[in-house]
């Protein structure tokens, strides 16, 4: 064989061994991309099922904004979390997933569903000083169960008649007729003060937004030219300075929002929830002759005043009646809805 032929197959054989070895390097190389890329995935699984996770817990309490979590070992991976509370109804869950050094991020924006607060008494005062009550004659305030048409109702617990939140205290307090403030407690007047009360504004807000929209300095239905819903079709109704609820007639059935004095006088009856608030002023509402709540009632305030002065006007807790025109309006209880994901 030639020196030249042997040279070829020298060459030839270097040639062949460096392709070899190429593709063997550009095999590794691969199967390290293939690797790190299947890490990632891992790490965005880890990410998003740790998400999931903790978007269940905060529809069941269990966690809260704004707070940091760490879960050490999920998916042979951990990740770390964090809740940052947006505004009133919105958390944002931002979770990093972490496996085998590779990492991966997913948001969560999470508006909380707010449903029916937590109900206290017939009348509930949430006020940041002073709550001052006032009952005459055979009015009654009753924290018992009630049916809508305004009958006791064993089926379910009883509350109490009036209760007063944690973060107020007791002004002027006239009550003619004790046995006439009833509920739970089996004492008269059932008055309860120092209750954790459910700050009423984090639910309001959530329901303006969805409510019939009254802006006027002094709103007078006797009788209304505006309907405030009905058994079958509650509304939510929030009006804006004073509100006058008179006459004979029925005014409706749902959530009332006012922002301003409220009263209630002649037969006039609303079947629900009632929210007064007064802001920095106080919040005032007052029931006459024989108007009738049948539900419950949140006054909110500053201050609060709370006073009926009628023969036979009355506040009625009704679970059916909050279950019935008010829950249909406000979705599930504390559910929480994925307003927006990001990975």
């Amino acid at each position: 064989m030639g020196r030249a032929a042997l040279m070829w197959i020298v060459m030839g054989t270097i040639s062949m061994a460096t392709l070899g070895l190429a593709i063997a390097l550009r095999s590794n190389d691969a199967t390290e991309a293939s690797l790190n890329d299947l890490s990632r995935k891992r790490a965005k699984n880890v990410a998003a099922s740790v998400s999931k996770m903790y978007i269940n817990k905060l529809s069941q309490k269990l966690v809260s904004a704004p707070n940091s979590y760490s879960v050490p070992s999920i998916m042979d991976g951990e990740a770390s979390v964090q809740l940052t509370a947006v505004s009133t109804d919105t958390v944002l869950i931002r979770t990093i997933g972490t496996y085998k050094g590779f990492k991966d991020t997913v948001k969560a924006y999470c508006v909380l569903e707010r449903g029916v607060p937590l109900i206290t008494a017939a009348v509930a005062l949430s006020t940041g000083s002073t709550a001052f009550i006032s009952q005459t004659g055979s009015s009654l305030v009753d924290g018992h169960n009630h049916s809508l048409a305004g009958t006791l109702d064993n089926s379910h617990p009883s509350t109490y008649g009036i209760a007063v939140s944690n973060n107020g205290s007791l002004g002027n307090v006239s009550i003619d007729v004790a046995t006439n403030v009833t509920g739970k407690a089996g004492s008269y007047p059932d008055l309860a003060v120092d209750v954790a009360t459910p700050t009423i504004s984090d639910y309001v807000d959530a329901w303006i937004a969805k409510a019939q929209h009254f802006d006027n300095t002094d709103f007078n239905f006797s009788p209304p030219t505006e309907t405030l819903g009905s058994i079958s079709n509650p509304k939510i109704t929030y009006l804006t300075g004073t509100c006058k609820l008179s006459g004979t007639q029925t005014y409706g059935a749902g959530i009332l929002i006012v922002d301003g004095p409220t009263t209630f006088t002649g037969s006039s009856m609303f079947t629900g929830l009632v929210v007064v608030r007064g802001g920095a002023a106080a919040a005032t509402i007052e029931l006459t002759g024989s108007s009738q709540i049948i539900g419950a009632t949140f006054v909110d305030g500053a201050s609060t005043v709370f006073s009926m002065t009628g023969t036979t006007s009355k506040v009625l807790y009704s679970w059916e009646a909050l279950d019935t025109v008010v829950k249909p309006l406000t979705g599930s209880n504390n559910s929480v809805r994925v307003a927006s994901w990001w990975e």
